[in-house]
């Protein structure tokens, strides 16, 4: 290979590659083999505050394999459970990194079977995600039972219903994806954009603050005053690097027309 198809080369992987470059992609839950998300090494399962009482399988159900999991917590006394990257005083620190200013993806499917609160603040089913300097988004999924149509919304620190979007969250297994940038987040269902937002500071405002932990991931029912059964399908956590800022990208097309131009005039 010439020098010329050498340059070549190396200006089309850099023009290529510069919207993605270092991406990571982790995955939290597979629905292919049909076993529970805490069985599968990535999620850890909690029940109350101490993740004291029954286990992941008194709360959890496989849907079948290649379908996901029911996850549950209508029965009457239900305690706060969820799934979680740490568990504070029994799990390891968080080892992922979710830097806002490189970016992150959580990719999840999702169908809200049932869903009841008792104030307009509160969900029976939340994504929280937290990132490595305490900025984070809490969505949480309402579901209509009467009208058919539910709601899919933003906290606001202190805990108050901030941004929302309307949405049939139960009407079938919907894939999301919550996609954090800079300083805002952007949710889309089906690829479609849903509802966006400003991140926030949640530290501070909880008796358990996991809020103030950094690189945090939260999957579940986190309230007492309220209750959902969703179906879980397949999770993943994308990170990545920082793209190309656009003058490098313009300057390596440049670049290249500069090579054509030569080549062109050297033949």
């Amino acid at each position: 290979m010439d020098r010329f198809r050498r340059w070549l080369a190396i200006s089309v992987l850099l023009l290529t590659s510069s919207a993605g470059a270092g991406a990571t992609t982790v995955t939290l839950f597979d629905a292919a083999p049909g076993s529970l998300p805490g069985s599968q090494g990535e999620l850890l399962f909690c029940a109350e505050v101490l993740c004291l009482g029954r286990p992941e399988s008194a709360w959890v159900t496989s849907a079948g394999a290649g379908i996901g999991a029911v996850f549950d917590t209508t029965p009457s006394n239900t305690p706060r459970l969820g799934y979680a990257n740490y568990i504070p005083l029994l799990s390891p620190l968080p080892t992922l990194a979710l830097d806002r200013t490189t970016g992150v993806n959580l990719d999840f499917e999702l169908q809200v079977n049932l869903e009841e609160h008792a104030g307009v603040n509160r969900s029976g089913f939340s994504i929280i995600v937290i990132t490595d300097d305490l900025l984070g988004v809490e969505l949480g999924f309402w579901q209509d039972a009467g009208a058919g149509i539910g709601e899919i919304w933003a906290q606001e620190a202190g805990f108050t219903h901030a941004e929302g979007a309307a949405y049939d969250t139960s009407s079938a297994l919907t894939s999301y994806s919550l996609q954090i940038l800079g300083s805002g987040y952007s949710l889309l269902a089906d690829g479609a954009p849903l509802l966006s937002g400003a991140l926030r500071d949640l530290s501070g405002v909880a008796s358990l603050d996991v809020y103030g932990i950094p690189n945090y991931l939260f999957i579940g029912d986190n309230t007492t005053s309220a209750r959902s059964q969703v179906l879980l399908g397949d999770i993943t956590l994308t990170t990545a690097m920082v793209p190309l800022p656009p003058s490098i990208v313009l300057m390596l097309g440049a670049c290249i027309g500069l090579l054509f131009q030569r080549r062109r005039s050297a033949s």
